[in-house]
């Protein structure tokens, strides 16, 4: 999950900016941390199967006091499918 992803991101950074790794080492290191970030946030994205839509919510949920009405499912459904292409 996201959580990971970003765990990942941040060790790999630390690591770009070791200064007794090599250059060649650091320029890896901070590509796979920017792809790692790119995944974070890609998976924050609200749409549903994708943890931002879980998060989204769970914030509805915590917000209402209950499960969002169904009135909310096809409301975000367009947001949804672009995402499913």
């Amino acid at each position: 999950g996201p959580a990971v992803s970003l765990v990942v991101a941040a060790v790999f950074g630390l690591a770009a900016g070791a200064p007794f790794l090599g250059a060649p080492v650091r320029d890896v290191a901070r590509l796979l941390a920017l792809v790692n970030g790119g995944v974070v946030l890609f998976n924050l994205v609200p749409a549903f199967p994708l943890d931002g839509g879980r998060l989204l919510r769970g914030l509805l949920w915590n917000r209402i006091g209950k499960k969002p009405p169904p009135v909310l499912r096809p409301a975000a459904a367009p947001y949804s499918r672009c995402f499913s292409w």
